[in-house]
Formats: structure tokens, C-alpha cells, sequence
């Protein structure tokens, strides 16, 4: 179930970072150099992301839960960027991406961490790289689904709210990996 998480998260991510910049450009009316500053933006917010998250996962010593955390933040962002458009100030706009790249990016260390965490003694790296293998396949599919979705939408933004739901996908298979683990 965390494995399959990864695989709607990364369908998010590598959505996120290969379309953003078209999103900003065809839909909010950008030049390329404001579009990939944002982009740059996103990507720091990601990176901090990876060191918050992991951060109150020790604090709360609950990594699971911060994954869930972390899911709704990006469905979250996911359907604000439906709203987005040339009228938008910017700094709601930048808010909004920054947030989708803090959590949408920044999930990674928390669940490889989270994996190693449930491995059995001796198996963590077996474990991790059967864990990634359904990341991995997001990463494939998220491109061509994003495309196949914005086809049929016509607009990016629109686009990046429908997978909002995705997240939130990801969110039911942490929250049925955590109910299996509690025995709820």
C-alpha cells in the first residue's frame, strides 16, 4: 500500500515539474523566464520539503502520518491551482506552486524512510528497492496520463486540480497501510 502511494505521489511530482512551466506560460500568460523562476521556486520549496517533512517525522515520530499530512497538503494545492489564472496576484500564485512543490516534491525522504522503518532486520535495502519499483512506473506514467487528461480539459490548471485526486488516492493507501499496520 506505501509502495502504491508512491506511485500516485510520483505521477503528482513529475507532473508537476514537467508541466508547471507550460501551465504558467499557456494558461497564466508568463514569459519562459518568470515561468521557470517559478519552476526554480517550486523545486527549492521541494527540496526544503524533503528536510521539513523529515524533520517532524522525528518530532512526531510518526512518519506515516506526516505522509498523510503531506498528501492532503498536495491534493490541497492541486485543486487551488484550478483557481490560477492571469488575474491571480502573484504572490497567492507563488504561494499556491510553492506549496504543491513543498509537498508534492518533498515527500520522498519520509517514505523511504517510513519503508526502511517497516523492513524486516537485514532486508532494508530489498525493501527499498521493491518499494521504488511502483515509484519508478509513476514517474513513467505520469507524463502521458497528464497529457491524456489535459486533452480532454484543454486547460493545465484544470488539469493539475484532477490530479488532486490522484493525491488523495495516494492519501487512501497510506491511510489503509496505516490502518493495517494498527490492526484498525
Amino acid at each position: 500500500r506505501l509502495s502504491m502511494a508512491s506511485f500516485c505521489f510520483s505521477v503528482v511530482q513529475v507532473s508537476l515539474t514537467t508541466f508547471a512551466v507550460t501551465m504558467l506560460v499557456e494558461d497564466i500568460h508568463f514569459g519562459l523566464v518568470q515561468a521557470g523562476i517559478v519552476l526554480s521556486l517550486m523545486l527549492v520549496a521541494g527540496g526544503s520539503g524533503r528536510l521539513l517533512w523529515g524533520w517532524i517525522a522525528d518530532i512526531v515520530r510518526d512518519a506515516n502520518r506526516v505522509l498523510l499530512v503531506v498528501a492532503l497538503i498536495a491534493a490541497s494545492a492541486g485543486l487551488m491551482t484550478v483557481f490560477l489564472d492571469a488575474g491571480t496576484g502573484k504572490t497567492v500564485l507563488y504561494g499556491i506552486l510553492c506549496l504543491f512543490g513543498l509537498s508534492a516534491i518533498g515527500w520522498n525522504g519520509v517514505f523511504l524512510a517510513e519503508i526502511a522503518r517497516l523492513a524486516p532486520s537485514g532486508r532494508i535495502g530489498s525493501a527499498i528497492g521493491g518499494a521504488l519499483v511502483p515509484t519508478y512506473a509513476g514517474i513513467l506514467v505520469g507524463p502521458a496520463s497528464f497529457a491524456g487528461v489535459f486533452w480532454l480539459a484543454g486547460q493545465y490548471t484544470f488539469t493539475f486540480g484532477f490530479f488532486a485526486f490522484v493525491s488523495l488516492i495516494g492519501f487512501a493507501m497510506i491511510l489503509a497501510a496505516r490502518r493495517r499496520l494498527t490492526g484498525d
